[in-house]
């Protein structure tokens, strides 16, 4: 496979001559699955987020045909096993383009609008997506939407390995400090690319939100950190939430 950037027709039309290893040919492909993975040759995860939402659909759409049997307390259990997990599984990765969440989120939001207004077909439930508030319905369940999702697992990504040794220097603290958590500093980004990376995206979001949980130290439980951090997702998800 040949990396190059989107809007780089150069390496895209070079004609890339044969590969042999051990006398055999080396195929080359337009993308390849890793660890679950769709990697492609932009690393915009498009690929992958096509499969996804066609995991997300097809979870739904088992869905609707029990929605009517299911208590308001197992539909959230049922949402977080088969489709959440599904969403949330490497989102630190692969969600890198905002559209591609915003379109998995409406399939969720359209669930959950059928659920609790049965009187709307499947249909009808999407197309009254942006004619009703869907936050009260994800308060109800306690349902963080994709984006939020995105946004805990990096900051439970940062929290992990803040201290680990394989990820020393990944993460440089302004103030280095045994007690408190500290702000971290954010390199300036050369390309699009690279603003679309692990290292920026989980920096930036932990300086937008470390001001909620600064209250935590060093010594401060994953447990504990998490609960902070999801409250004041929720607490600003007003305009937030896609």
């Amino acid at each position: 496979m040949t990396f190059y950037k989107t809007h780089d027709p150069t390496v895209r039309d070079m004609a890339m001559g044969k590969i042999y290893v051990n006398n055999q040919e080396v195929e080359c492909v337009p993308s390849f699955r890793y660890l679950g993975v769709e990697i492609d040759q932009n690393l915009n995860f498009k690929k992958h987020e096509k499969i996804v939402e066609a995991k997300v659909c097809g979870a739904i759409s088992k869905l609707y045909t029990i929605k009517r049997m299911l208590p308001t307390k197992i539909v959230k259990t049922v949402l977080s096993a088969y489709v959440i997990s599904i969403v949330e599984f490497v989102i630190n990765i692969w969600a890198v383009r905002d559209t591609g969440l915003e379109s998995i989120q409406k399939k969720i939001n359209a669930f959950i609008l059928a659920y609790f207004l049965p009187s709307l077909s499947k249909k009808r439930a999407k197309s009254k997506l942006n004619q009703v508030d869907i936050n009260p319905f994800l308060v109800k369940l306690d349902l963080l939407t994709v984006y939020e999702l995105r946004i805990l697992n990096l900051l439970k990504f940062v929290f992990k390995k803040r201290h680990s040794i394989l990820f020393s220097g990944f993460f440089n603290n302004k103030n280095r400090s045994k007690r408190e958590l500290d702000r971290l500093n954010v390199v300036g980004h050369r390309t699009a690319l690279y603003k679309q990376s692990l290292k920026w995206t989980a920096t930036t979001v932990w300086n937008q939100y470390y001001k909620y949980f600064c209250v935590c130290d060093d010594e401060s439980t994953f447990t504990d950190f998490v609960e902070i951090c999801k409250r004041q997702i929720v607490f600003e998800r007003g305009k937030i939430y896609i």
